[in-house]
């Protein structure tokens, strides 16, 4: 996130990660606080955190960008293993899309439906693949009225698909290459589509 602050002078971004605090008397329920971290070494995947969090503490691994102080997630497992500070155990401060980065794995509440379907209760997730020949699959099934997440992942280099719209939602995004990259809303019951930004490919998510 940019830094914004009146006299003060930055050369680059601030890092931050959401820490998740256990909810008392709840189980696998956190509330979320941003932490603001210094960071160190990066290989794009994993980055090391050299000051700002405990170690043994949680943190938000995906869902991030969504999330304001207060806010209650639930995790996905128990928790593994303690923070570890190197470079093989960091965590990235977008926070989406790491591995092995906090004892837990701390996600917005969601429950896991495969290809694409809605779950009975809770969220529904898919999974998209972009190539030169379009989105893969090119229709999604999803919950309405629940949170849903799609992710893509753009596998080829010969393709318009360099980011996705949801223009029904205000959603746009850039898409790089071999990259996953979530999108999270809630879909209201019906047809939408989705395509790539000049609206030549295009796939169709249908919410019941």
């Amino acid at each position: 996130r940019p830094v914004i602050s009146s006299g003060a002078l930055s050369s680059g971004p601030a890092s931050y990660v959401w820490a998740a605090d256990p909810v008392e008397g709840a189980q696998n329920q956190f509330t979320v606080r941003q932490v603001a971290v210094q960071t160190g070494v990066s290989d794009d995947q994993n980055t090391e955190i050299t000051s700002g969090l405990k170690e043994g503490e949680q943190v938000v691994l995906a869902g991030g960008d969504y999330l304001k102080s207060g806010d209650t997630v639930t995790s996905e497992n128990p928790p593994a293993r303690p923070i570890k500070r190197s470079p093989s155990a960091g965590m990235s401060p977008s926070m989406p899309g790491m591995n092995g980065a906090a004892p837990a794995t701390v996600k917005p509440t969601e429950s896991s439906a495969a290809g694409g379907d809605a779950s009975s209760s809770g969220s529904s997730v898919a999974q998209v693949t972009v190539s030169a020949k379009g989105f893969d699959p090119t229709t999604v099934s999803l919950k309405a009225g629940a949170p849903a997440r799609i992710t893509f992942v753009r596998k080829d280099t010969q393709t318009c698909a360099t980011e996705v719209s949801l223009p029904d939602y205000g959603i746009r995004k850039p898409l790089p290459l071999n990259q996953p990259v979530t999108v999270e809303f809630t879909p209201r019951k019906g047809e939408f589509t989705f395509s790539c930004g000049m609206g030549m490919l295009k796939g169709t998510v249908i919410a019941r």
